[in-house]
């Protein structure tokens, strides 16, 4: 087995190098890569126009409007809303740009897949690098995603001081990932699946992947789930508060699986049997880090849908997810590096570095031409470092 380069070391090797500028990934893990309903993973607005706006007139307008093709809505500054809620109509990325890129309540955006009001049917969209409080109005969650939406990426946001919920998700929506958030002075932060009795539209649906996300001292829902096909938790990071509950609950025959993720002071971390006077769960839990708390609920069913069947995720060890997600979760904070906590240099990831990736190393060393996955530090280039980088893996035990 190589050498694993800690978190440690690869902050110190990205110090080293300067300190190179991160980018954003450019399309989800999880749940909203998954190719259905025509929609080949999700977009948002790659591809199209871009508009900059900074007042909620303009935001409304772009926002809101059904464009011929993709469109790219760019956030500057601070916008209240102070109207109503903005429906998000379809193929729209909204993204926040430039310092502290905020949307202020007392509304909130909302993406709606099916309506008979005549508002923007909402799918294929991706709402990203923003900061997202003080929402008290109308559905008062800081995003509402409802009514059979459906390819929807929640990145990099940061939400906090919602009425409701942070993230909330009903009524046989599907295909969403929520990734690389920060949720704090929060209490309810998603809710997935509203009732109990709403099972005959919510099952089979419901599919949704929630990694990498900071629950920063809020206080239940991480998420509260009903009915879900396959409700794909791990790589978060669950750091209790005052307010506290509990972490996850499964019930109305959900499908959850919790993975890989640390919890941190946690009295209930998971919650699947009789959990408030609801009828059962499905919860597997797996790989996961129980820092100073209680023991998880589990309730295995006879057979649980493995997320691998439908995408393909890395998922990084527990005891590493404090460091990574304190330091790239929330808005204005990019991806880390894609070797940081993976083996350096297994591009076949078999959890070594073998002939075969010397080989393709060797490969991309010799030829400039589409070298995105030996780029490690994403400037375009192979350099020394990256080389020293992979020799260390390749002749190190």
């Amino acid at each position: 087995m190589k050498k694993m380069l800690t978190f440690a070391a690869a902050a110190s090797v990205l110090l080293y190098c300067a300190a190179p500028v991160l980018a954003y990934a450019d399309s989800p893990v999880g749940w909203a890569s998954y190719n259905d309903l025509g929609n080949n993973g999700t977009t948002g607005g790659a591809g199209g126009p871009t508009k900059t706006v900074s007042d909620e007139p303009n935001f409304v307008t772009y926002a809101t409007s059904v464009t011929p093709g993709p469109y790219i809505v760019q956030v500057q500054g601070t916008i209240n809303l102070t109207t109503a809620r903005v429906d998000i109509s379809p193929n729209k990325t909204i993204i926040g740009i430039g310092a502290n890129p905020t949307i202020n309540g007392p509304f909130h955006m909302r993406v709606r897949g099916q309506n008979t009001d005549g508002d923007p049917l909402g799918y294929n969209v991706i709402i990203r690098n923003l900061t997202i409080k003080n929402v008290s109005s109308q559905d008062k969650d800081g995003i509402t995603i409802q009514d059979q939406a459906h390819h929807v990426w929640i990145d990099h946001c940061t939400i906090s001081a919602c009425t409701d919920g942070g993230v909330d998700i009903t009524h046989a929506c599907d295909y969403i990932t929520v990734s690389w958030n920060r949720f704090y002075n929060q209490d309810k932060v998603s809710l997935l699946g509203h009732s109990n009795t709403n099972g005959a539209e919510d099952v089979n649906h419901l599919k949704v992947t929630y990694h990498h996300n900071y629950f920063d001292g809020t206080g239940q829902r991480h998420p509260r789930v009903r009915f879900s096909f396959l409700c794909h938790v791990y790589n978060n990071y669950y750091n209790d508060g005052a307010i506290t509950l509990y972490g996850i609950a499964s019930t109305c025959d959900a499908y959850v699986l919790a993975e890989g993720n640390y919890f941190k002071n946690m009295l209930n971390p998971m919650y699947s049997i009789a959990f408030d006077g609801n009828p059962n769960g499905w919860l597997v839990e797996r790989d996961n880090f129980y820092d100073n708390s209680g023991a998880p609920q589990v309730n295995p069913p006879p057979s649980m849908p493995e997320p691998s069947t439908y995408y393909s995720y890395i998922l990084d060890d527990a005891v590493d997810v404090p460091d990574i997600v304190q330091a790239y979760a929330g808005a204005e904070n990019p991806y880390p590096p894609h070797w940081f906590c993976t083996l350096y240099g297994d591009f076949d990831q078999t959890g070594g570095v073998s002939g075969y990736d010397l080989g393709t190393f060797a490969d991309y060393w010799l030829d400039t031409t589409g070298i995105d996955d030996a780029d490690y530090f994403d400037n375009g280039i192979i350099d020394g470092h990256e080389f020293a980088l992979f020799a260390q893996n390749w002749m190190q035990p």
